[in-house]
């Protein structure tokens, strides 16, 4: 069955899809509650289904819970194919950053690219699906939903490459999208779902 949505935190993941709602939980509603979702993440299991038959419903109601920031961000594709990573407090990741107020998701996609990685000219070719995950706050006052509008993009003339150090940017690196072992042993869930959807557009194409 496929998901509508996934929301990731850390290796968890709360999926919202159709069907009925006593075939994943026995409860009185489909509506998650907070209390059930603190209870999830403080679990030891990896997954949490969300069943009913209005899955968009159940996600804007599980999105009350959180302060709602949108961000976007691309994989870069050059001449040989290659994709851009970039490799962020530790781990390997996209360039992606937050909207600025008024900015359209693909001006800030755009603009979070040639920031981070200091390249110039960039097209974009096709929206890919987004993502979704939930972090705490510093404070621990109020917890986040992040959501991710992703691009593919292209670029012949990337020219020198340089690491957004401020933005906890250590490294940037091409690779062979066929050979993606070393990323997908050391970044971020929601990254890794992204990554496997567009290497399984490559083999349709």
């Amino acid at each position: 069955m496929d998901a509508t949505y996934t929301v990731y935190h850390k290796k968890k993941k709360i999926i919202f899809s159709y069907g009925p709602e006593s075939e994943c939980r026995q409860r009185k509603s489909a509506r998650l509650q907070w209390e059930e979702i603190t209870e999830f993440l403080n679990s030891d299991k990896s997954t949490l289904r969300v069943q009913g038959s209005d899955p968009s419903g159940l996600f804007r109601y599980f999105s009350t819970y959180f302060d709602c920031v949108v961000a976007a961000g691309g994989i870069v594709e050059n001449d040989l194919g290659q994709w851009l990573f970039i490799f962020r407090n530790g781990r390997w990741d996209l360039p992606k950053g937050m909207a600025e107020p008024n900015e359209n998701p693909e001006n800030t996609a755009l603009r979070e690219v040639k920031e981070e990685c200091g390249i110039r000219h960039l097209n974009l070719k096709n929206a890919l699906p987004s993502t979704y995950h939930i972090y705490p706050r510093p404070s621990g006052e109020s917890w986040v939903l992040k959501k991710t509008k992703w691009y593919m993009m292209e670029t012949r003339t990337p020219g020198e490459l340089r690491p957004q150090t401020e933005e906890g940017i250590t490294g940037i690196s091409w690779k062979d999208p066929d050979h993606l072992r070393e990323v997908f042993d050391n970044t971020h869930e929601n990254i890794k779902n992204l990554l496997l959807f567009c290497q399984s557009m490559n083999k349709r194409q």
